[in-house]
């Protein structure tokens, strides 16, 4: 894919002439991930139409790179077969394809930076897909820690990689040389240890838990994308990688395993919230892919929002909504501490994170983001290939560079 910005003086010879849908936000991300999805041709897209200020053409513009990166990724699973010679991270660009379509983005002021930034901003995008997509026997937790580590020394940030009971804890740290507090980004993966033979049986019988590390490779393209554009927040991002044995989670006890698995999964949250705030983390952002609850409730297509603070909360809201990335506040009270039982079973979601509340210090916010359902396309659509989606992974970054107060304080 190429995606080049050209002044309106300018001339050019294309196919297809393109003029955004401003009028919804919703429509202007289908047109154009639709647009993408074609992976040919030669597009011109005109943003001198609606009256808009520069500023609103720039984040238009980013919206519309992201959109179409996202509906022309392709995974590329010929290229698998690299992973016995090379590391993941060595083989991500090889991993994916954006197929040959050319776009032009027209217009009369000059939107070069824009057009930069958001191509900057899909791939890494396009990378925690990619992580979503791998195979079970391509991906475990030390390739994962491994990706991570030389994710930091490529952005050239510190990185701790600590071995656990059954898993991995790392840490990567973005310091923007200011004495405020850190902005903490939770993600967690749980990896099943497959054998060969049993692979693709498993992988028909229980086709979502192949997305269970999405957490935890969306936060690291939130990290990439934040680091990369050197944000003038402190970043911290805190991933824990857990593995389950073979025997833990196949045929005739694999559903009991899998809801032991994510059970140890809420430990694996505590921990690293805990370990943040230790780090002088004032903002905990954690991305979960792993429980269904939400999705269960609301479908596919809706992030659940937890947070201990209503007024952030909306404002995440908001600011995933107006890019395209549905999202519900749910509730997070103390009065699930006192539900009795059989209400608790039913609402277990928010009696779990009412407790995993209690780990909070005073005055650090925490936004719990429940993204089962978006960050996994489970089928090929007229937007978007069947996998991982990087769902939320624009909005997170967006939130944190604009809606975080730069002045906060350890």
């Amino acid at each position: 894919m190429e995606i080049t910005y050209m002044e309106r003086s300018e001339s050019a010879v294309w196919e297809d002439f393109v003029i955004p849908r401003y009028a919804s936000i919703p429509a202007l991300c289908r047109q154009f991930k639709q647009l993408g999805r074609k992976r040919r041709g030669c597009h011109c897209i005109f943003m001198d139409t609606g009256g808009l200020s520069f500023q609103r053409k720039r984040e238009l513009v980013k919206m519309i790179i992201r959109c179409l990166y996202q509906g022309a990724y392709h995974f590329c699973g010929n290229a698998l077969e690299e992973l016995e010679t090379a590391t993941v991270y060595q083989c991500r660009d090889r991993l994916c394809d954006y197929g040959d379509g050319i776009f032009y983005i027209i217009s009369s002021e000059n939107l070069l930076s824009a057009v930069t930034e958001g191509k900057r901003e899909a791939v890494c995008i396009g990378h925690a897909r990619t992580l979503g997509n791998l195979p079970f026997r391509h991906i475990n937790v030390e390739k994962m820690a491994q990706y991570a580590e030389e994710l930091a020394e490529s952005l050239g940030v510190p990185c701790d990689s600590v071995k656990e009971a059954g898993g991995r804890t790392v840490t990567l740290h973005y310091n923007c040389g200011s004495c405020m507090g850190a902005v903490a980004l939770i993600g967690r993966s749980i990896f099943y240890g497959i054998e060969e033979e049993l692979y693709h049986a498993y992988h028909d019988a229980q086709e979502d838990i192949c997305f269970d590390l999405c957490g935890a490779a969306d936060m690291l393209s939130v990290f990439e994308i934040l680091a990369g554009s050197k944000t003038g927040k402190n970043i911290i991002a805190v991933l824990s990688f857990t593995e389950t044995a073979s025997d833990e989670g196949v045929w005739d006890r694999r559903q009991n395993k899998l809801c032991a698995a994510r059970r140890k999964s809420r430990i694996m949250l505590a921990d690293a919230m805990v370990r943040a705030q230790n780090m002088g983390a004032v903002w905990l952002i954690d991305l979960s892919s792993l429980t269904y609850a939400c999705r269960a409730e609301y479908g596919d297509f809706v992030t659940g929002i937890f947070s201990n603070d209503k007024e952030t909360g909306e404002r995440f809201r908001f600011t995933a909504q107006g890019l395209g990335e549905p999202a519900f506040a749910l509730p997070l009270d103390h009065i699930y501490h006192e539900l009795p039982w059989p209400e608790c079973r039913k609402k277990h979601l928010s009696v779990a994170l009412a407790f995993q509340r209690n780990i909070l210090r005073k005055g650090v916010r925490w936004i719990h983001l429940d993204a089962a359902g978006p960050s996994v396309n489970r089928e090929d659509t007229l937007y978007m290939e069947k996998g991982a989606s990087g769902a939320d992974i624009a909005a997170i970054a967006a939130f944190v560079e604009k809606e975080l107060p730069g002045e906060f304080m350890m």
